[in-house]
């Protein structure tokens, strides 16, 4: 058995574990903590990229019913988000390709014409992540 296998064994919540690593990267403060949240993130996304960007586009998946909650999501997390994906795509490009609806998916729905405010912190950030996508 290899380390990574007896590693993802005893995780028990590796979605939890993803989406703590990725509040931990949006920290200031240490800068070091979030240096090494981000690292790990990359590190989980070459190696379970699906698992990685299902955990990071479920902050997209705005349904019809919760709109009216979107207007308490904050637009800092779902452009950094995007930068996640983004930094995974320049890590492991090729890694992405078999998920790459499901991170189209998740693109399409941070640009909602119907979250003005959302659609606004993310357009950039979006660009950006088309472009390197296209570019690989």
């Amino acid at each position: 058995m290899g380390l990574n296998t007896f590693i993802i064994a005893d995780i028990k919540d590796v979605e939890g574990v993803i989406e703590k690593l990725f509040k931990l990267s949006l920290k200031n403060e240490p800068q070091n903590l979030a240096t090494t949240a981000h690292h790990t993130l990359m590190l989980i996304g070459a190696k379970d990229p699906k698992m990685l960007i299902s955990v990071i586009g479920q902050r997209f998946s705005l349904s019809q019913d919760s709109l009216s909650s979107a207007t308490q999501l904050d637009p800092r997390e779902h452009a950094h988000a995007l930068l996640t994906i983004q930094a995974l795509i320049k890590k492991a490009p090729y890694a992405i390709y078999p998920h790459l609806s499901l991170l189209v998916e998740s693109l399409v729905r941070s640009l909602d014409p119907h979250v003005p405010h959302l659609r606004e912190a993310c357009l950039k950030p979006a660009t950006a992540l088309v472009h390197d996508l296209c570019r690989r």
